[in-house]
Formats: C-alpha cells, structure tokens, sequence
C-alpha cells in the first residue's frame, strides 16, 4: 500500500509527557489518496466480492491521532529518547472514495454496480479498510520520527522541559 498527500498535513495538537516519554499528536490531512494491490475472495458487508488486481482511495478531511511511548537512552553523554513500537494510530475519516479494477474476472458491469455499492456504503466499508491505513501509517510516521530522534538529543527538542 502506498499513501499520497502526507505532505499537507497540519498539526492541530500536541501533547509531550516529559517524565513517562510519551507524545500524542493530532494530525489532520485535506486529502489522501491511496494505492494498492488487492486479492479479494469474501463479503464486504452483504455483498460476496471477488477480485484482485489494484485498488485506489482518496479520502478527505482525516483526522488522525498519534501515539509514541519512548525509551531513554544516552549517548556521547546526552539523552536520546528511542521508540521501539509503532506509533498507535487511529483515523477517522471524512469522506471515501474508493475503486477495485478487475471485479469478477472483469466483468464490467459487476464490477461497476459493486464500486457504487462499496462507495454509497462508504462508512461501513471505511471500517474493514482503515486497520490497513492505520498500520501503514505507522510505519510511514516511525519511519519519519526515528532519524529525528536518533539525531537530536531529548535537550534538543524540548529545551524547556
């Protein structure tokens, strides 16, 4: 899964617990579009669906919310904070729109007819979906944090604690 449109995102909150080095942050994206590969052979909600082939999202007005439990460490004689988990990650979104190529071996009008269902459902649908969006998030903010984190030392980015 690949994700789109990170780079808009604005920071609405963020909340540092010094003393138990935890951060929660409040993130909100305008837009996200998303692209994947799929493999499908069960039900989303009533409908049965089978399929594989690519998929694309685009979700608007995502709320996001962050948390990271860090670790002390020191080197060179400063403190460094190192996360070891994954961020916790829960989204909300506020709108989807998503499409499967290749629904039933193809079959266009089927496959037309369940991108709609899956659409007009699109709530219902977002709640089978997001767990994805949410790992992969994690992973795209760890993988954003931890550089940062192995570079500046915990003085360095709260001086004032």
């Amino acid at each position: 899964m690949k994700i789109y449109g990170a780079k808009n995102m604005d920071v609405k909150d963020v909340k540092v617990d010094v003393k138990n080095q935890k951060l929660t942050m409040k993130l909100h994206f305008p837009k996200i579009y998303m692209t994947s590969d799929y493999d499908m052979n069960g039900k989303v909600l009533v409908l049965p669906i089978k399929g594989n082939g690519k998929c694309t999202g685009n979700f608007t007005n995502v709320d996001a919310i962050v948390f990271f439990k860090g670790k002390p460490y020191t080197k060179n004689n400063k403190q460094f904070i190192k996360v070891e988990d994954a961020p916790k990650v829960t989204i909300k979104l506020g709108n989807s729109k998503m499409h499967f190529d290749n629904l039933f071996n193809g079959n266009q009008e089927l496959g037309r007819s369940t991108n709609k269902f899956l659409n007009d459902n699109w709530e219902l649908v977002s709640a089978e979906v997001i767990p994805l969006v949410q790992d992969t998030v994690s992973t795209i903010i760890q993988s954003l944090f931890k550089p940062v984190l192995d570079l500046f030392s915990f003085d360095q980015l709260l001086p004032e604690h």
